[in-house]
């Protein structure tokens, strides 16, 4: 077996982690839970008595795909993402990031929201579980990017695959129904990290604090075409393979 240290993204990521489309009832509840666990009980940023039974749901849930992420050797689940679609009953209707900051958008970022809706989608509601989070810097972060100031040099050279993966598995679904543009309210640090690996996350609008210190960011379909490192376009295309949505009825 090949050495970890001397694995492409691509090999590392089929190792230790499988993605799955939560497509049945029990898949998006797993969903829910982990949502829970990491906004509710671990971060706090979410109220506990706003969460039914255990469960962090909102009114996006109907209109989005869910994805898990689990760690192969110890069946774990180690992550949650979700793309948020067009609403088909009200196409017109917002994506979540637009209730936040809408009138602090850029020009550009409310030009973009002039395209038709089914065109444009938002990765939302990314969180990695507790127990991924150990490095330094990284368990005040829903989505596990450490803040790299507080990094050894050693950790700074690691992958991390899980935030990496949850990112790719969004864009990969969002590739698949066609949209031309995903938006994101996301960390600064994490569109830093994401930009590593040829992944060009662009700011519309001004940071705001919530959460955190977000704002909203958005990548179109050609940046992700022709701005991908090599071993991330052959991570994108390994996870496209683990979760093509014509194999699931509803989602294709």
């Amino acid at each position: 077996m090949k050495d970890s240290a001397l694995l492409s993204i691509s090999e590392a990521f089929e190792r230790y982690f499988e993605l799955e489309i939560a497509s049945t009832p029990a898949q998006v509840q797993r969903v829910r839970r982990i949502r829970y666990q990491v906004y509710c009980s671990e971060l706090h940023y979410e109220r506990e008595e706003d969460c039914p039974n255990g469960y962090e749901r909102d009114e996006y849930d109907a209109r989005s795909i869910h994805c898990l992420l689990r760690h192969r050797s110890s069946s774990l689940y180690a992550g949650t993402v979700r793309l948020v679609l067009a609403d088909r009953v009200s196409p017109k209707a917002p994506f979540p990031f637009e209730s936040f900051c809408y009138e602090s958008l850029s020009q550009e970022g409310k030009d973009l929201l002039q395209r038709p809706r089914t065109c444009l989608g938002e990765v939302s509601r990314l969180a990695v579980t507790g127990g991924f989070r150990k490095r330094r810097g990284e368990q005040a972060s829903a989505v596990g990017v450490p803040d790299r100031s507080k990094m050894t040099q050693m950790e700074r050279r690691s992958v991390p695959l899980i935030a990496l993966g949850l990112c790719l598995a969004a864009t990969s679904l969002g590739m698949q129904r066609g949209l031309d543009c995903i938006f994101a309210m996301m960390e600064p640090r994490l569109a830093r990290h994401l930009r590593r690996f040829g992944i060009h996350f662009r700011q519309v609008g001004d940071l705001m604090e919530y959460h955190g210190t977000r704002g909203p960011f958005f990548i179109s379909r050609e940046q992700v075409l022709t701005e991908l490192h090599p071993d991330v376009s052959e991570l994108l295309d390994y996870i496209t393979q683990q979760i093509p949505l014509r194999n699931i009825p509803g989602f294709e």
